[in-house]
């Protein structure tokens, strides 16, 4: 897996510095032949740092005593991918965010830059993180929304209402996807998925999956299914259809 975060990294540096676009950035990396589960990690870090950005920053401000602007690039990305596993990716063992982030560390910065990265990242593991008192600055940063936006929605809708819909947002975002049920039922499929290691289940007669490349899967361009967002999937079943 620490060639797959190498990987996530340079995408990230990419569009950081670079202009890229993260999804053709992260579709050109994961054309190599790896594993599903890396090219599911790579995907899920390259979108999660990049969505949590300003959160992880602020996170890093708290703890370094380097300005941000005066942290190397490469050991500000490796240290933001390493926050993003500690905070937000459960099935991530600390110590291996930490370990293979200092890894990295050593070949991309200079002779005190995996100091840097294992201190910083071992004090972000053992402290709970204190968010700022304010309440609008505060829903900027823990979601990672800009505070104009928090100050607009807290106008229109109230702090409370405000804090639930922005929550909404930073959810784990899963694929849903709609059976062909002229080839297959969601069943079938959802085993078929699970069978080739990739954690899938049926809900409400779709199928919601985690992240994996779905160019290169055979199912997918054998027809099996398609990708439908689940709010336009319940679209015909209120419609409800009969024949005629």
């Amino acid at each position: 897996m620490s060639n797959a975060r190498e990987i996530a990294m340079k995408v990230i540096y990419d569009v950081e510095f670079n202009g890229a676009y993260s999804n053709m950035a992260l579709k050109k990396a994961l054309k190599t032949d790896m594993p599903k589960q890396d090219k599911a990690f790579i995907s899920n870090l390259v979108y999660g740092v990049t969505d949590r950005k300003l959160t992880l920053d602020y996170v890093i401000g708290k703890f370094s005593k380097i300005k941000l602007k005066k942290i190397s690039k490469y050991i500000l990305i490796i240290l933001r991918m390493g926050i993003y596993q500690i905070m937000f990716m459960d099935k991530v063992p600390i110590s291996a965010a930490v370990n293979e982030s200092v890894k990295l560390a050593r070949i991309y910065g200079h002779g005190a830059s995996a100091g840097f990265v294992n201190g910083l990242l071992r004090n972000v593991s053992k402290t709970e993180i204190e968010y700022p008192s304010d309440k609008t600055e505060y829903l900027s940063v823990k979601y990672s929304f800009p505070m104009w936006l928090c100050e607009k929605w807290i106008d229109e809708f109230g702090y409370d209402f405000t804090e639930k819909l922005i929550e909404s947002f930073g959810m784990e975002k899963r694929l849903n996807i709609r059976p062909n049920r002229l080839k297959i039922t969601a069943d079938e499929l959802c085993k078929k998925f699970n069978d080739n290691g990739i954690n899938a289940e049926v809900y409400d007669g779709y199928i919601v999956s985690d992240g994996f490349d779905i160019s290169a899967d055979s199912l997918y361009n054998d027809g099996y299914y398609t990708i439908q967002d689940s709010a336009a999937m319940q679209t015909a079943k209120v419609l409800a259809p009969c024949e005629g």
